[in-house]
């Protein structure tokens, strides 16, 4: 801690520069203010970048690195506005009050930056609120935010001169108003959460009278001074409610019915809707599991997020370019989202309630009924959700740059007139209207899909940034624009003024880009790539169609803008074919890819120089159909590059929980039908529309799926695949390639080989030796250790653990750790067991680390390997913590041989001393730590074993278990253990 101390000071020395910044009022001044920041500042960045590298944790690495690289970004930006201050204010320039709010915003930027870095550098390996993506995780990140801000808005309060436009406190107002309102949306069923949206909107209104006021001149007058101290005291009312909702959360409040164990964070609401999906299939899969409640939540949870969602975009937050037969069908399609959310929430109350009933076979009948009802329904909001944020992404961030370039254009000219006040204002309106699209779309994206903690609070992070710097680029070129004038050319510093308002409004157009870009990279991972091109293609043929009826109305403008919108569709796939290429090292998808890439590239020039020879000769029908035959050059390359990205067999994706594929065929009174059958993306709207229809045989669905597969298999590659002796001799001593079943093993004795890799392998291991050695009662509430325990061991009972070590060594883990807990109580045990259960454990997150490890090295996804080995690295880590913890609590239970208590004790926080007290803390933050990096390794390891090299000899199989295998104990009183999800 004495390095991260002395970091820290380097910090806050930076912070104290900063400070002064504010007094710098002469070039003099800002030459001395230049001169003191630059050493501190490079010690700081140094300091941070070295510790960043140092982390095993992902997200406190990415937070550090997120936040010094923002810094590096921002520091030129700031010099470059003090100067301009200085020579605006100076010599009573236009463009004084621009500059200001530029500089103050640009100083609580980086002030909130360096804040953010000093509260990443003081994380520990046990703060939960860092490592889980969860709803808690979002109240602390909120509340942070809330905290940063309070500061600028008092100051900004207290400042009755302030009649500058989007300051820095107007901007900190509109994010602590924001991040309140976020606090009350994670917790609504809080009596506080409707006080917090209520005193929100009280806030706004007085801050825009008190806005309205200065601005006209009255700022210190007696309703000025009024306004100001009523938001005062509401602004501290709001800051208490805030803490209040925090801490009781903290303290065990839960969400809904979910009222046990949310002091735990293996336990609390996932924080996407794709991992409140995971949660809802997988209560879904067992009604009355262990996931009840948690699985109840996720349910409401996610129908109340995709309903706000399509609603959002009912109101036209997002373009639209289809045309009205489109728009009609999305609006079908949005209403009967709507639909099925309503009867999610209806039937999954029911379901709750009925498994919550003594069982009977009508009751099991009409609770399978009902879970797969619902498993239609949200198979249906999944589906409409995907299509609606993969349409926005294509649509929102195809033309990135364009209004900001128009912008540029309208404040300077390259005709070298003089820039417009009103065409100005018109292309601000349409900038900060797309800087609001993107903003939108980006927080649907971290939102609804990405599920990495890091990633998404980055994608969150450049959203909350993006609006704000929009309007300091506006700010920056209206300085420009006023800077204009003739008559400054005869004025002190007139001359200088429009080359430095120039300079500074490029640094700020450069910086908003650069903000926007990083936007759009986060928010392409969020989809899937052949998706994305088929909505771009839909877009190509939309804007073809436009653009033959702009030949028609002999329209050049009609035609310029259609094909324009084409070609930016085109370098939009042609950016992410190319990305996709650089992350593979598969040679044979890699060189394909590569083709695609040669193709496509070589006919886009060829349509937009047809196009522009469209334009010129728009009556010729020679132009007309030389431009038809490079646009259909144009979408052929299109289509090819979705062949060689699709899956090469057309299986329908599957929206039901494995398990599902084991209920036959049923039809009962209640009009609900269950299949054994997965539904398609093309086939969902008509299976959620007709509920009471009757459903087809499962063998006429299986026969005709068949068939299906059956002429998409890639016969070429097919041919190309061989298995010489060299390949049997190298797979005999891997991991077994056979695909048996859980249903047709024979039980037979735990024998191990070891590859020459180093990882042990299990061979013909029946799934019940593993999981009848796990015979422990869920856990109390005051038992976090056990609960993570089950928490792992029911997240591995999903999958035969026959040829995947991964999965058996998971599940000697979760048996371990359930012993750990029953030791720190005193069930049982002396300090050796408990020495010796630790270092079990330890050895156990050595051989998850060994088998990650030969995952990624084997791994052609440069993405998944890299996520891969950090999680494997962190595993290693915290197991090894987890050794030392367990023998320094060992130290302080006494000496006696046998047990160091009389009897058991129920909690596994009930300590004697201070200091055993705080080693406790560790030990069970340590555990869930474990467990969590455990699981989050499976879910990466199963996307990795479909990626990996075809002659490596290595494979891990993952067959889902027979539901039948999966009966849990439940005669404890309904005692709740909850699934840790992505």
């Amino acid at each position: 801690m004495s390095e991260v101390r002395k970091i820290i000071r380097h910090c806050r020395r930076v912070l104290s520069v900063l400070a002064t910044a504010e007094h710098v009022s002469s070039l003099t001044g800002l030459a001395d203010f230049v001169k003191r920041l630059t050493p501190c500042m490079a010690d700081m960045i140094k300091e941070v970048d070295n510790r960043q590298e140092e982390l095993t944790i992902q997200s406190h690495s990415a937070l550090l690195l997120r936040g010094i690289e923002q810094v590096k970004r921002l520091t030129p930006i700031l010099i470059s506005s003090l100067k301009l201050h200085v020579n605006t204010h100076q010599n009573h320039l236009p463009g004084a009050a621009e500059s200001q709010a530029n500089r103050d915003f640009l100083l609580s930027e980086m002030s909130s930056e360096i804040h953010e870095i000093i509260r990443g550098l003081q994380l520990t390996e046990t703060d939960s609120s860092e490592l889980f993506d969860d709803d808690l995780a979002a109240m602390h990140m909120n509340k942070a935010a809330f905290d940063s801000r309070l500061q600028f808005v008092s100051d900004w309060i207290s400042d009755s001169n302030c009649s500058v436009a989007m300051t820095a406190g107007e901007k900190a107002l509109n994010q602590v108003l924001n991040s309140a309102k976020n606090l009350a949306n994670l917790n609504q069923t809080s009596s506080n959460s409707k006080a917090i949206i209520h005193l929100c909107d009280e806030l706004n209104d007085y801050a825009q009278s008190l806005i309205h006021l200065r601005r006209s001149g009255h700022g210190n007058g007696s309703e000025a001074n009024h306004i100001a101290n009523t938001l005062s005291t509401k602004l501290n009312q709001l800051s208490r409610l805030c803490k209040d909702l925090s801490l009781r959360d903290n303290t065990g409040g839960g969400v809904g019915d979910q009222q046990h164990h949310t002091c735990n964070p293996l336990f609390r609401l996932a924080r996407t809707l794709e991992g409140k999906l995971v949660q809802a299939q997988r209560w879904l899969a067992d009604p009355r599991g262990p996931l009840r409640h948690v699985g109840l939540e996720a349910c409401r949870s996610l129908a109340q997020g995709a309903r706000s969602i399509i609603m959002s975009s009912d109101s036209g937050d997002v373009p639209d370019n289809n045309n009205n037969n489109s728009s009609t069908e999305d609006k079908e399609t949005n209403d009967a989202c709507v639909e099925a959310c309503e009867h999610v929430e209806r039937v999954s109350d029911r379901l709750f309630s009925m498994s919550s009933q003594p069982l009977t076979a009508e009751n099991e009948i009409n609770q399978q009924d009902l879970a797969m009802a619902i498993s239609r329904s949200l198979a249906y909001i999944w589906q409409t959700l995907e299509k609606l944020l993969t349409r926005q992404i294509a649509e929102v961030y195809t033309d990135l740059v364009g209004p900001l370039r128009q912008l540029f254009e309208s404040a300077s000219p390259s005709s070298g007139n003089l820039p417009d006040q009103n065409d100005y204002n018109v292309k601000m309106k349409e900038f900060l209207n797309q800087c609001n699209q993107l903003v939108n779309t980006g927080e649907l994206a971290a939102a609804t899909k990405l599920s990495d903690v890091w990633r998404s609070d980055a994608l969150r992070c450049l959203t909350s940034q993006l609006n704000e710097l929009g309007a300091q680029v506006v700010l920056a070129g209206r300085a420009v624009v006023l800077s204009a004038d003739p008559n400054l050319q005869l004025q002190p510093g007139g001359a200088s003024l429009k080359q430095a308002t120039s300079d500074h409004f490029l640094m700020m157009r450069q910086h908003w880009t650069d903000t926007a870009e990083r936007m759009r990279a986060l928010v392409d991972e969020a989809v899937d790539a052949n998706a994305f091109i088929a909505a771009q293609e839909i877009g190509m043929l939309r804007d073809s169609a436009r653009t033959e009826n702009s030949i028609a109305a002999i329209s050049t403008t009609g035609v310029v803008e259609s094909t324009t919108r084409i070609a930016r569709r085109a370098n939009r796939v042609l950016q992410l074919i190319t990305r996709e290429a650089d992350n593979s090292e598969d040679p044979l998808y890699v060189d394909r890819m590569n083709e695609a890439v040669k193709a496509l590239r070589s006919t886009i020039t060829p349509m937009v120089n047809d196009a522009k020879g469209l334009v010129t000769n728009i009556d010729d029908p020679k132009m007309h159909n030389q431009w038809r035959l490079s646009n259909r050059n144009l979408l052929t390359a299109i289509n090819s590059i979705k062949q060689v990205i699709s899956p090469s067999f057309n299986n329908p994706i599957n929206y039901y929980h494995e398990h599902y594929h084991h209920h036959p065929l049923s039809v009962h009174k209640n009009g609900i039908h269950s299949t054994n059958t997965s539904i398609s993306s093309n086939s969902c709207n008509n299976i959620h529309n007709n509920n009471n229809n009757s459903v087809a045989s499962s063998k006429s669905s299986q026969a005709s799926n068949n068939k299906e597969i059956t002429s998409s298999i890639p016969l070429r590659e097919m041919q190309e695949i061989s298995i010489t002796d060299d390949d049997r001799q190298q797979q005999s001593g891997t991991i077994s390639l056979d695909n048996t079943t859980d249903d047709t093993v024979a039980t037979s004795t735990t024998t191990t080989t070891t590859t020459t890799a180093g990882v042990p392998v299990r061979t013909s291991t029946p799934d019940t030796e593993v999981d009848e050695e796990f015979n422990f009662p869920p856990p109390e509430e005051n038992q976090p250790i056990m609960a993570a325990a089950h928490a792992l061991h029911h997240e591995t009972r999903l999958w035969s653990s026959r040829d995947n070590e991964l999965i058996a060594a998971t599940k000697r883990m979760a048996a371990l750790m359930a012993q750990l807990s029953q030791i720190v109580r005193g069930e049982y045990g002396t300090k050796k067991d408990l020495i010796n259960v630790s270092m079990a454990i330890a050895e156990a997150s050595l051989d998850v680390n060994q088998c990650a490890k030969v995952l990624a090295k084997e791994c052609t996804d440069r993405r998944i390997r890299s996520n891969l080995l950090h999680l494997s690295d962190r595993i290693l880590t915290i197991g090894n913590q987890l050794k030392i913890l367990s023998t320094v609590k060992a130290t302080m239970l006494g000496t006696q041989d046998d047990s160091w208590f009389g009897a058991p004790l129920q909690s596994e926080l009930d300590c004697g001393s201070t200091e055993d007290q705080e080693n406790t803390e560790s030990l069970v933050g340590n555990a869930q730590n474990l467990m969590q990096s455990v699981i989050e390794t499976l879910h990466v390891a199963e996307g990795a074993s479909i990626k990996m090299r075809v002659h490596s000899g290595y494979k891990f199989i993952w067959n889902p278990r027979n539901k039948s295998n999966l009966n849990y104990n439940n005669n404890t009183n309904n005692k709740q253990i909850y699934s840790i999800v992505r």
